[in-house]
Parts: structure tokens; sequence; C-alpha cells
């Protein structure tokens, strides 16, 4: 699961948006997309709140991938260039 711990008002994660779709729709195209997933999680809602704070995102956006275990995680980059190596064009 690859996730993008996000906040609208965020310059960063609004320049993000255009190359995490573009990544989106790639993905789709390809074998393992049933077992890959792309996730949004807006950390100024109630809930988003709540899980960016119990994973400790404190900068945004942030982008993790969560393999298996839910609680072990690789630290990704902040920009779009590192979507292009989870998802090859």
């Amino acid at each position: 699961m690859v996730v993008n711990f996000f906040a609208p008002w965020c310059f960063g994660s609004q320049k993000l948006v255009p190359a995490w779709e573009a990544v989106g729709r790639r993905l789709h195209a390809r074998a393992y997309s049933q077992s890959t997933k792309f996730v949004k999680i807006d950390c100024t809602q109630p809930n988003g709140q709540q899980l960016c704070r119990s994973q400790s995102v404190h900068a945004f956006p942030s982008m993790r991938i969560y393999r298996g275990n839910a609680h072990a995680f690789e630290a990704g980059a902040r920009g779009a260039a590192v979507l292009d190596v989870i998802v090859p064009p």
C-alpha cells in the first residue's frame, strides 16, 4: 500500500496531485494492480488527523509504503519523482 498523507492547504501536497493521479492510472494497467493500493489521507480531517498522529506524520506531503505488517513502513521522499520508482512509466 502506498499512502499519501497530505494537507489541502499545503503547496507541496497540491503540486503532487497531478503526478499522484497519473501514477494511479498507470498502476491500473499493471498486472500487480490488484495487490497494490494507492491511498490518500487528508490529515486535516478528524479521522485523518488521528491516523496521521498515530503514524507520526508531521510534514506534508509524506508518502509511505506499507508492506504486509501495518506497523512497518518505508519512508519515502516528498517529491513526485519517487512515484516513478514505485510504478515506472
